[in-house]
């Protein structure tokens, strides 16, 4: 007689207690996954815009012109595309980069001092916006200092809930230094406006 062979498998209840163990697990990662994707993509719009900040700074005194950084709802389109005058978008939407020469505050199309062109990879779900002194562009002298000092908020979804845990705090200060620090270490900066 052959030797009895072990059945080999899961049991109902087995497979039962796995799948909800599943559902448990997934049900946790979900919110947090979530959170993760946002804060990401903030830090990705924040690092976008602190680097533009620190390019025209550099091509300002490397050029030994004023170089303007200025949001723009529409930066694709127009020729040349136009800075926005209002107050009624952040930089979310784009921004221009361009040689001011003259005090200019928007971009000619005649002198060509457009340098770049920016908008966040993933601008859905994000606001840049600037307070008093950067709300409209962000200038830097030929020496490298800034006219416009101040500070700018990038905040998702998320807003300013733990004060200001999930939000980025971009500083220009009158000598053109630019510094991104968490919202919650700013303390002059208390609120955002989320999407």
């Amino acid at each position: 007689m052959p030797p009895v062979k072990a059945d080999r498998g899961f049991t109902l209840l087995e497979l039962l207690v796995t799948v909800a163990i599943a559902v448990i697990i997934v049900a946790f990662a979900i919110p947090n996954f979530t959170r993760f994707v946002q804060t990401n993509k903030m830090a990705a719009a924040n690092n976008q815009f602190v680097s533009s900040l620190n390019y025209a700074r550099t091509q300002a005194v490397s050029q030994r012109t004023t170089v303007t950084v200025c949001k723009s709802a529409a930066p694709h389109t127009g020729t040349p595309p136009q800075c926005d005058t209002a107050g009624a978008n952040g930089y979310e939407t784009g921004w221009i980069i361009f040689i001011a020469s003259g005090g200019a505050v928007q971009p000619t199309a005649a002198t060509g001092n457009i340098l770049k062109i920016l908008v966040p990879d993933s601008p859905t779900g994000l606001s840049i916006t600037g307070g008093t002194g950067t709300s409209l562009r962000v200038a830097f002298t030929p020496m490298g200092m800034s006219t416009s000092a101040g500070a700018l908020v990038v905040c998702n979804t998320q807003g300013w809930k733990n004060g200001g845990q999930f939000a980025r705090v971009i500083s220009v200060s009158a000598a053109g230094r630019v510094a991104s620090v968490p919202g919650n270490t700013q303390l002059n900066v208390t609120s955002c406006t989320p999407p």
